[in-house]
């Protein structure tokens, strides 16, 4: 290491270390439970290189027990500093490092290896905590390495790597900067967070990967390969789950049902799910499986998903939401995530939402996911007043509804491409009522595109009451009703752009489609695949920025999908489709304010397509007035693009650049707002 480093980290540490006492083991004491025994309130035990064969207590002390990684940082000294448990002197207190005397986080374990751990037995029937258990007790736990810990039992199991009890306790517990790696519950009843069991607390900044939760036996249930949380829903918990690495993490159970790959969590746990990347789950079951990626079951408001990238997990039988599952859950805000390539659902590839109300799903790129059944996007099943609002839903598969699967209840769906989904049935929507619902499916400023089906390539609707503002409804592809099928129920049509040419278009008997004010059946003249209007459309300044659909009132929303004000210019009508063009700005450097609330962090955003041929939109988004500098190069470093040179007021930001003359290859756009740098990757193919 750097000796000025050392010399900073040395300058730092040993001031305030001073005002309390180090304990050295074994300099002072021979093994760290006696340090710990010798310790009072505000000492540090510190642990030379070496490997420790206990099974320690903190016995209520708010006390630091860390090796020597705090004193130059080199993680060499969490490698080399092992606490095994595998020799517990009792078989039912087998957790490595236990927190049971009401322990908060002032009490700390820092920079170890935590191995080796079989869980302690809390309440005669469970056993926890494998590597770290905590008994109505909080603690924190940072930098270390809790691997290779394992719980079997024939009761329930839960916290492989670390376990919490009871589920409704109010200690906090904060789990920080840890690799936590091939941990395991095994049991013959439930089994529960195969890395983390924790009803409340902060998990931020950990790798969580290849941990196992399983069953043996035909009465068991499994729920969450990498984290478990849960309490009783009438004392709800917070937990913050942050920053995380969730990767390959697994349930796998031979009877009942398995839940949440990643994440679970059970009963009135409010979760921020934010910012994690949660990849390569997996859950197979003999019965039924939820969640591949994340599944909540009775969250309530304020639960959010925000910022993850949730892609590639699996699941396999009955099965439910490949990306995420949500069931009987109030008010969850689905926003600016990542749901890709997740397989194996029955419905929703993607996402699923079970007999929920108030749901957002905003801002979401939701790509490439499969369902074997219906909803290869977005799966909604008897669920009521759901927003599904600036989402790009692209290029899902299966057998009903490529795109969005609707059955039962109502939602509005607004600002949303739709674009190259594929079905047997309904390609970008297939929404059925039975019996038709009193709600209506209010569909409002969308784009769908390039949609394919068997039957009604765009939209196949069943027994549903339905109105439609502002829509391009264009170049979908089925042998039977390419654009619209209507089978039985209401639709009521203004506004809107739907190719008519024959047979476009099919109505069965006993449905009503009513064409109101202001259709058009034109090219909206696309600019390729970014689905952005070219200057020529007919689309442009068509809309309307209201409409009476006999008692109920559809507004035109703002901003558009891009994030532009509509209508632009402000004098005008806005544009139909999910993209309001710029008519009065040049192609380059196009920017727009969002009239939503104002970010908390800086972000660059993944541009929109991408690929893309030849225009493409790059968002981000300031915390503060800053000075900016959006600029974009080629692979050697060439700069070929100034976006942004100036200062610019908090708030969201979206610019448009046209590649036209450049050569198809991998460009990088580069962010400078004040101290805030980030670079990413896009591809221009011709």
């Amino acid at each position: 290491m750097n000796s000025y480093f050392t010399f900073i980290i040395f300058g730092i540490l040993l001031p305030i270390m001073a005002l309390a006492g180090i304990i050295y083991v074994p300099g002072d004491q021979p093994t760290i439970q006696a340090g710990i025994n010798a310790a009072v309130n505000g000492d540090t035990v510190l642990v030379a290189d070496n490997t420790y064969y206990e099974n320690i207590n903190f016995n209520g002390k708010a006390i630091t027990v860390a090796s020597h990684y705090i004193m130059d940082l080199d993680t060499n000294h969490i490698n080399n500093t092992l606490i095994n448990g595998s020799q517990p002197s009792y078989p039912d207190s087998g957790s490595v490092v236990s927190f049971t005397s009401g322990e908060d986080t002032t009490s700390v374990i820092d920079g170890f290896t935590i191995t080796g751990g079989t869980g302690t037995l809390s309440d005669g029937t469970s056993r926890l905590g494998g590597g770290i258990f905590c008994y109505s007790s909080g603690a924190r736990i940072r930098h270390n390495k809790i691997i290779n810990n394992t719980i079997t039992h024939t009761g329930e199991a839960r916290g492989g790597g670390i376990g919490t009890f009871p589920w409704g306790n109010n200690n906090y517990t904060i789990i920080e900067n840890n690799i936590i790696e091939s941990d395991t519950c095994n049991s013959n009843f439930h089994a529960q967070g195969g890395a983390v069991y924790l009803p409340q607390g902060t998990i931020k900044n950990n790798i969580i990967r290849n941990n196992l939760v399983q069953g043996n036996s035909v009465s068991v249930s499994c729920y969450g390969g990498g984290i478990h949380g849960a309490c009783n829903q009438n004392t709800p918990r917070y937990l913050r789950i942050t920053n995380n690495l969730i990767e390959n993490n697994q349930c796998a159970n031979s009877a009942t049902s398995s839940r949440g790959g990643g994440v679970d969590t059970y009963g009135g746990v409010v979760v921020y799910l934010v910012n994690n990347t949660i990849i390569h789950n997996s859950i197979s079951s003999l019965n039924e499986t939820r969640g591949g990626g994340v599944d909540f079951i009775y969250a309530n408001a304020p639960t959010i998903i925000q910022g993850n990238t949730i892609a590639y997990n699996s699941l396999d039988m009955l099965s439910f939401g490949g990306g995420i599952h949500l069931f009987q859950s109030q008010g969850v805000q689905i926003i600016e995530n990542k749901i890709e390539g997740n397989n194996g659902a029955n419905m929703g590839g993607g996402i699923d939402i079970q007999e929920s109300s108030g749901t957002i799903i905003r801002g979401n790129e939701i790509l490439y996911n499969s369902a074997d059944s219906s909803g290869g996007g977005i799966s909604i099943q008897v669920s009521d007043n759901i927003t599904i609002d600036k989402n790009l839903i692209r290029e899902n598969s299966a057998k009903y509804a490529g795109g969005i699967f609707k059955f039962n209840g109502y939602f509005s769906i607004t600002n949303n491409i739709i674009f190259k989904n594929n079905a047997h049935q309904g390609g970008g929507i297939f929404g059925v009522d039975y019996p038709a619902q009193s709600g209506l499916m209010k569909i409002i400023n969308n784009t769908f595109s390039g949609n394919q089906a068997d039957e009604a390539g765009g939209m196949l609707l069943i027994d549903q009451k339905n109105i439609m503002l502002n829509t391009i409804c264009w170049g979908n592809s089925a042998t039977f009703a390419p654009e619209i099928y209507m089978n039985g129920g209401t639709m009521d049509i203004a506004y809107s752009d739907i190719r008519f040419a024959a047979d476009s278009i099919q109505v069965s008997p006993g449905a009503t489609l009513n064409w109101l004010d202001g259709n058009i059946s034109k090219d909206p003249m696309f600019r390729g695949d970014s689905l952005i209007l070219s200057d020529s459309s007919s689309c442009i300044g068509a809309g309307t920025i209201f409409y009476q659909f006999g008692s109920t009132i559809l507004y035109c929303p703002s901003p558009c999908f891009l994030g532009h004000t509509r209508p632009t210019p402000v004098s005008t009508n806005p544009d139909m489709g999910a993209c309001e063009s710029r008519l009065d700005s040049p192609v380059v450097g196009i920017k727009l304010v969002s009239t939503t609330s104002l970010p908390q962090t800086y972000s660059l955003l993944h541009n929109y397509p991408n690929p893309f041929n030849p225009v493409t939109a790059i968002g981000f988004q300031l915390s503060a007035y800053s000075f900016v500098s959006l600029k974009v190069y080629d692979m050697t470093g060439r700069e070929v693009a100034a976006l942004v040179s100036e200062n610019l007021p908090a708030g969201s930001y979206r610019y448009e650049w046209d590649a036209s003359g450049l050569a198809s290859g991998v460009y990088l756009y580069r962010l400078e707002a004040g101290e805030f740098v980030e670079v990413r990757k896009m591809i221009l193919m011709r």
